[in-house]
């Protein structure tokens, strides 16, 4: 829930996303199955993401936030506010 929280504050905030929040690249590199480059990552997390629907990321965020409207907006528009994001790695 932590890493959505601060994922929804993120892209919806500019002075959050001012801030050019870069991904450990020890972590990446050590920490999971397999060892990864922040442009590895991005490229395994940007495909999964596109696998994902509106519809059912509601399923999940509507048990995680108390605002509905908030809720459906947010998974109407998660890849656009992924995009963002990805924006500021490039």
């Amino acid at each position: 829930m932590f890493y959505l929280r601060w994922y929804t504050k993120y892209v919806n905030y500019p002075e959050y996303r001012n801030r050019k929040i870069v991904p450990n690249k020890e972590k990446l590199l050590k920490d999971g199955a397999e060892s990864y480059t922040t442009k590895s990552a991005f490229e395994k997390l940007s495909k999964k993401i596109s696998n994902l629907r509106g519809k059912d990321i509601l399923i999940d965020l509507r048990n995680l936030v108390e605002n509905e409207t908030y809720a459906e907006k947010w998974s109407e528009n998660f890849k656009d506010y992924y995009i963002k994001l990805l924006e500021n790695y490039k």
